[in-house]
């Protein structure tokens, strides 16, 4: 009898637990907008199920390509309700005017998630893998390299925020690929160290391409 409740109670737990972790980044994001991007991609996770019928009507890469650069433009307008009280020269965005930010941003997303779409349609990358490949990769270019030379000048602080980094430049392609992993192709190529390497370098060389053709332009249009 012990035993069986024991087993009750950790069932109830495991179901609870993850609603309490919603909660409480709710809490924190009403001093902190950026916690909202943690409340989104833990309800993702936990209405996952529900929300693949809602989408299945929609087709690949249609669906990939549209829930990747929606999430990443909620991710990045909690990021611009995090910087709306800083003076624009410190704000940490592509732009400091909120809305050329969301334009921007939906280019960036876009050649992301693009990339993305290519790889997955011919190699069956796991989620884990696209969030932590995709984070390594945000770690290297956010703020030009700031991130990744605060963790070996501080180790501590510095991993803890290119922690951060890696979860908020990781979460938008893994949720666009929890909602529509069972429409890809169950016949692709099983994932190698090989693969996991071409997946860092397309990254890289998209970044390449938009930093040095669009972003210049995007710029010209809307200002520093």
């Amino acid at each position: 009898m012990i035993i069986n409740g024991l087993r009750r109670i950790i069932r109830f737990m495991r179901r609870i637990m993850p609603w309490i972790a919603v909660a409480i980044t709710l809490l924190n994001a009403l001093e902190d907008p950026m916690w909202l991007a943690f409340s989104l991609w833990l309800l993702v996770y936990l209405l996952r199920a529900r929300l693949r019928r809602w989408i299945d009507h929609w087709s690949i890469p249609n669906a990939y390509i549209a829930l990747g650069v929606t999430f990443g433009l909620l991710v990045e307008s909690f990021a611009i309700l995090d910087n709306l009280d800083l003076p624009p020269d410190e704000r940490i965005l592509l732009n400091p005017n909120p809305i050329a930010d969301l334009i921007m941003g939906a280019v960036y997303y876009t050649f992301v998630i693009v990339t993305w779409y290519l790889l997955l349609r011919r190699i069956a990358y796991t989620s884990r893998q696209v969030f932590l490949i995709t984070g390594v990769f945000g770690i290297v270019v956010e703020q030009s390299g700031a991130i990744l030379l605060g963790i070996i000048g501080s180790p501590i602080i510095g991993g803890l925020l290119a922690l951060l980094v890696m979860c908020i430049y990781g979460m938008f392609p893994q949720m666009a690929y929890w909602l529509t992993v069972h429409q890809f192709s169950t016949e692709r190529k099983p994932v190698t160290r090989r693969y996991m390497g071409l997946a860092l370098v397309a990254l890289f060389v998209q970044y390449a391409l938009y930093g040095l053709f669009i972003f210049p332009t995007l710029t010209v249009l809307f200002g520093d």
